[in-house]
């Protein structure tokens, strides 16, 4: 496999803040561990100057009065029932079942929601350092797993999207989706799916877009990012986002979240590419690391075999 080599773009540097945070991780096997601690010990503690341009005037928190009136709005959303079979070939685990896979992702929801609790965290991205690592696997497990603990609504939201795979994975399709909202094509409410769990709804991408980094780092995708954030104070907010080391995409979006979680594919990822990858995300922002497609499954990782 070709290394990544760093891109040269000084958008990148100008992108990355350092705010000093302690990194935490899930659990990992050794040699993951390891890389992140080097990569933390080489962190230049000087504070750098973020370059993201002026922050969007936050909007007016809209919440709801109670839960029942947030349950009324997402019963409004379009209900798709996705197929078993596509699922299962997909690797997406039912979470009422009693099976490793959809133990693994009920421990690793555990995780994630102590991790956001301690720092009041309501948006997650989920990236990985390449193509094809399975995070988009990752974050959709996540999130049904998610939507079924602490009467909370989780949106997730398809933002890789040169390649997408949400409704894909499902066997579903849609005549609209996040990527005709940023077109000026469509409204959210035309692109909401509630894929038959109650209290999850997806913002899926349609199709794949060539221009897909103009499309996500426009100031339409800012303000949309903004108005999924402030529409209900109590929805946990869950970005499939774009590899990092192909493009500046998922750095430039990223201080529109909270929390990030890094997947890392067994047998595949190099020493050197973690290493990059780690590079790009801030130390606060930065929740865990995510061993996928793993050879074992244990107590001591996440893997997904």
């Amino acid at each position: 496999m070709p290394k990544a080599t760093p891109p040269q773009d000084d958008r990148l540097t100008a992108l990355r803040r350092q705010r000093g945070g302690e990194r935490r991780h899930l659990s990992l096997p050794e040699r993951v561990a390891e890389v992140t601690k080097e990569v933390a010990a080489k962190r230049v503690s000087e504070a750098k100057t973020r370059a993201a341009g002026e922050p969007l005037a936050e909007a007016a928190r809209e919440t709801p009065a109670s839960s029942s009136s947030e349950n009324l709005s997402y019963r409004k959303t379009k209900v798709l029932h996705p197929n078993p079979k596509v699922m299962q070939a997909n690797r997406i685990a039912a979470p009422a079942l009693d099976t490793p896979e959809a133990d693994i992702f009920r421990m690793l929801r555990t995780q994630v929601l102590k991790r956001m609790k301690q720092r009041n965290a309501r948006t997650l991205g989920i990236c990985s350092a390449l193509e094809g690592e399975g995070k988009s696997v990752v974050a959709l497990n996540l999130a049904i797993s998610l939507s079924q603990v602490d009467n909370r609504t989780v949106l997730l939201v398809e933002l890789d999207l040169h390649r997408p795979s949400l409704l894909k994975s499902l066997g579903l399709s849609t005549e609209k989706g996040i990527d005709d909202v940023l077109a000026g094509e469509a409204e959210i409410s035309d692109c909401l799916i509630n894929p038959g769990y109650e209290r999850l709804v997806l913002l899926p991408t349609r199709s794949a877009q060539n221009s897909s980094s103009s499309m996500v780092l426009s100031t339409k995708m800012a303000l949309l990012a903004n108005e999924l954030r402030e529409r209900y104070s109590d929805r946990l907010i869950i970005y499939d986002l774009p590899p990092l080391l192909p493009s500046d995409v998922s750095i430039a979006f990223m201080h529109h979240l909270d929390a990030i979680l890094l997947v890392v594919e067994e047998g595949r990822t190099q020493k050197g590419e973690i290493e990059h990858a780690l590079s790009m995300i801030d130390d606060d922002l930065l929740i865990g690391t995510v061993l996928n497609k793993a050879s074992r499954i244990s107590n001591r990782h996440y893997g997904y075999s």
